[in-house]
Protein backbone atom coordinates (compact mmCIF):
# COMPACT_ATOMS: atom_id res chain seq x y z
CA UNK A 1 0.00 0.00 0.00
CA UNK A 2 1.46 3.36 -1.02
CA UNK A 3 0.99 6.28 1.36
CA UNK A 4 2.29 9.86 1.24
CA UNK A 5 5.67 10.39 2.92
CA UNK A 6 4.13 12.83 5.39
CA UNK A 7 1.96 10.01 6.78
CA UNK A 8 5.04 7.87 7.35
CA UNK A 9 6.89 10.73 9.05
CA UNK A 10 3.88 11.45 11.28
CA UNK A 11 3.47 7.77 12.19
CA UNK A 12 7.17 7.34 12.92
CA UNK A 13 7.20 10.50 15.05
CA UNK A 14 4.32 9.17 17.17
CA UNK A 15 5.94 5.72 17.34
CA UNK A 16 9.28 7.24 18.43
CA UNK A 17 7.45 9.20 21.16
CA UNK A 18 5.73 6.03 22.36
CA UNK A 19 9.11 4.29 22.27
CA UNK A 20 10.42 6.88 24.71
CA UNK A 21 7.57 5.83 27.03
CA UNK A 22 8.59 2.18 26.74
CA UNK A 23 6.16 0.95 24.07
CA UNK A 24 7.52 -1.00 21.09
CA UNK A 25 6.21 -0.13 17.65
CA UNK A 26 7.08 -1.50 14.21
CA UNK A 27 6.67 1.99 12.71
CA UNK A 28 9.60 3.74 14.40
CA UNK A 29 11.78 6.01 12.26
CA UNK A 30 14.66 3.49 12.16
CA UNK A 31 12.37 0.80 10.70
CA UNK A 32 10.96 3.16 8.08
CA UNK A 33 14.47 4.31 7.13
CA UNK A 34 15.47 0.66 6.58
CA UNK A 35 12.39 0.08 4.43
CA UNK A 36 13.14 3.21 2.41
CA UNK A 37 16.52 1.74 1.46
CA UNK A 38 14.73 -1.33 0.14
CA UNK A 39 14.84 -5.00 1.07
CA UNK A 40 17.19 -6.94 -1.17
CA UNK A 41 18.96 -10.26 -1.06
CA UNK A 42 20.57 -12.97 -3.11
CA UNK A 43 18.66 -16.24 -3.14
CA UNK A 44 21.48 -18.19 -4.82
CA UNK A 45 22.89 -19.66 -1.58
CA UNK A 46 19.41 -20.69 -0.39
CA UNK A 47 18.64 -22.34 -3.73
CA UNK A 48 21.96 -24.24 -3.75
CA UNK A 49 21.48 -25.55 -0.20
CA UNK A 50 17.79 -26.49 -0.45
CA UNK A 51 17.63 -27.35 -4.11
CA UNK A 52 14.60 -25.11 -4.66
CA UNK A 53 14.09 -21.36 -5.06
CA UNK A 54 12.46 -19.31 -2.28
CA UNK A 55 8.69 -19.04 -2.44
CA UNK A 56 6.86 -15.79 -3.05
CA UNK A 57 5.20 -14.07 -0.10
CA UNK A 58 1.79 -15.14 -1.38
CA UNK A 59 2.84 -18.80 -1.63
CA UNK A 60 4.43 -18.71 1.82
CA UNK A 61 1.29 -17.25 3.41
CA UNK A 62 -0.93 -19.72 1.54
CA UNK A 63 1.15 -22.59 2.99
CA UNK A 64 0.58 -21.30 6.53
CA UNK A 65 -3.12 -20.33 6.78
CA UNK A 66 -4.11 -18.20 9.78
CA UNK A 67 -6.27 -19.91 12.37
CA UNK A 68 -8.70 -18.19 14.72
CA UNK A 69 -6.03 -17.56 17.38
CA UNK A 70 -3.76 -15.79 14.88
CA UNK A 71 -6.65 -13.65 13.66
CA UNK A 72 -7.61 -12.75 17.24
CA UNK A 73 -4.01 -11.81 18.01
CA UNK A 74 -3.69 -9.70 14.87
CA UNK A 75 -6.91 -7.81 15.56
CA UNK A 76 -6.07 -7.23 19.22
CA UNK A 77 -2.55 -6.10 18.31
CA UNK A 78 -4.02 -3.39 16.09
CA UNK A 79 -6.53 -2.40 18.78
CA UNK A 80 -3.98 -2.33 21.61
CA UNK A 81 -2.87 1.30 21.15
CA UNK A 82 -6.52 2.34 20.77
CA UNK A 83 -7.48 0.62 24.03
CA UNK A 84 -4.68 2.30 25.99
CA UNK A 85 -5.25 5.70 24.37
CA UNK A 86 -9.00 5.60 25.10
CA UNK A 87 -8.43 4.59 28.72
CA UNK A 88 -5.85 7.32 29.21
CA UNK A 89 -8.03 10.02 27.63
CA UNK A 90 -11.09 8.89 29.59
CA UNK A 91 -9.32 9.09 32.96
CA UNK A 92 -7.39 12.27 32.16
CA UNK A 93 -10.60 13.99 31.00
CA UNK A 94 -12.44 12.82 34.11
CA UNK A 95 -9.75 14.30 36.35
CA UNK A 96 -9.53 17.57 34.45
CA UNK A 97 -13.32 18.03 34.44
CA UNK A 98 -13.32 17.31 38.17
CA UNK A 99 -10.88 20.17 38.72
CA UNK A 100 -12.74 22.55 36.42
CA UNK A 101 -16.17 21.73 37.91
CA UNK A 102 -15.02 21.01 41.47
CA UNK A 103 -17.70 23.18 43.07
CA UNK A 104 -20.53 21.52 41.13
CA UNK A 105 -19.17 18.06 41.91
CA UNK A 106 -18.72 18.92 45.60
CA UNK A 107 -22.29 20.28 45.74
CA UNK A 108 -23.60 16.89 44.61
CA UNK A 109 -21.76 15.17 47.46
CA UNK A 110 -22.77 17.85 49.98
CA UNK A 111 -26.41 17.41 48.98
CA UNK A 112 -26.03 13.75 50.06
CA UNK A 113 -25.06 14.72 53.62
CA UNK A 114 -21.29 15.22 53.46
CA UNK A 115 -19.78 18.40 54.85
CA UNK A 116 -18.82 20.92 52.12
CA UNK A 117 -15.14 20.69 53.11
CA UNK A 118 -15.09 16.87 52.97
CA UNK A 119 -17.01 16.88 49.69
CA UNK A 120 -14.51 19.29 48.10
CA UNK A 121 -11.58 17.24 49.42
CA UNK A 122 -13.05 14.04 47.94
CA UNK A 123 -13.57 15.70 44.54
CA UNK A 124 -10.02 17.05 44.44
CA UNK A 125 -8.53 13.73 45.61
CA UNK A 126 -10.56 11.88 43.00
CA UNK A 127 -9.46 14.27 40.26
CA UNK A 128 -5.79 13.87 41.18
CA UNK A 129 -6.17 10.07 41.24
CA UNK A 130 -7.88 10.09 37.84
CA UNK A 131 -5.12 12.18 36.27
CA UNK A 132 -2.36 10.04 37.81
CA UNK A 133 -3.77 6.75 36.53
CA UNK A 134 -4.61 8.28 33.15
CA UNK A 135 -0.99 9.34 32.77
CA UNK A 136 0.39 6.09 34.22
CA UNK A 137 -1.07 3.85 31.50
CA UNK A 138 0.86 5.85 28.90
CA UNK A 139 4.18 4.79 30.42
CA UNK A 140 4.92 1.11 29.70
CA UNK A 141 6.54 0.23 33.02
CA UNK A 142 3.74 1.99 34.98
CA UNK A 143 0.86 0.66 32.88
CA UNK A 144 0.07 -2.44 34.97
CA UNK A 145 0.01 -0.43 38.21
CA UNK A 146 -2.14 2.21 36.51
CA UNK A 147 -4.62 -0.39 35.26
CA UNK A 148 -4.85 -2.04 38.67
CA UNK A 149 -5.42 1.38 40.24
CA UNK A 150 -8.19 2.04 37.71
CA UNK A 151 -9.96 -1.11 38.87
CA UNK A 152 -9.59 -0.17 42.53
CA UNK A 153 -10.74 3.43 41.99
CA UNK A 154 -13.74 2.32 39.94
CA UNK A 155 -14.82 -0.21 42.58
CA UNK A 156 -14.45 2.40 45.36
CA UNK A 157 -16.40 4.90 43.25
CA UNK A 158 -19.21 2.41 42.60
CA UNK A 159 -19.31 1.34 46.24
CA UNK A 160 -19.34 4.90 47.60
CA UNK A 161 -21.97 6.01 45.10
CA UNK A 162 -24.14 3.02 45.95
CA UNK A 163 -23.97 3.88 49.66
CA UNK A 164 -24.28 7.67 49.37
CA UNK A 165 -26.54 8.01 46.34
CA UNK A 166 -28.09 4.70 45.22
CA UNK A 167 -30.66 6.59 43.13
CA UNK A 168 -27.89 7.53 40.66
CA UNK A 169 -28.06 3.94 39.39
CA UNK A 170 -31.45 4.88 37.89
CA UNK A 171 -30.24 8.17 36.37
CA UNK A 172 -31.36 8.22 32.70
CA UNK A 173 -27.85 9.22 31.56
CA UNK A 174 -26.39 6.22 33.41
CA UNK A 175 -23.24 7.70 35.03
CA UNK A 176 -22.79 4.61 37.20
CA UNK A 177 -23.94 2.05 34.65
CA UNK A 178 -21.37 3.38 32.13
CA UNK A 179 -18.50 2.65 34.49
CA UNK A 180 -19.10 -1.10 34.13
CA UNK A 181 -18.09 -1.31 30.43
CA UNK A 182 -15.18 1.06 31.19
CA UNK A 183 -14.09 -1.40 33.86
CA UNK A 184 -14.33 -4.24 31.32
CA UNK A 185 -12.05 -2.28 28.96
CA UNK A 186 -9.46 -2.07 31.76
CA UNK A 187 -9.62 -5.88 32.06
CA UNK A 188 -9.06 -6.17 28.29
CA UNK A 189 -6.05 -3.86 28.59
CA UNK A 190 -4.61 -6.04 31.35
CA UNK A 191 -5.11 -9.14 29.20
CA UNK A 192 -3.20 -7.68 26.23
CA UNK A 193 -0.56 -5.71 28.16
CA UNK A 194 2.24 -8.26 27.85
CA UNK A 195 4.11 -8.22 24.56
CA UNK A 196 6.06 -11.49 24.79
Amino acid sequence: MTVPAIVGRLASGIADGLGALGWRSPLRSAALAALKQGVTGNAKAWTEITGRPPQSLEATLAAMPAHVQERWFARLWLLKPVVFAVLSMFWLASGIVGFIRQDAAADILASRGLSPALALWMVLAGSVADILVGAAVLVRWLARAGLMAMIAITLVYLGAATVLAPDIWLDPLGPLVKTVPALCLVLVALAILEER
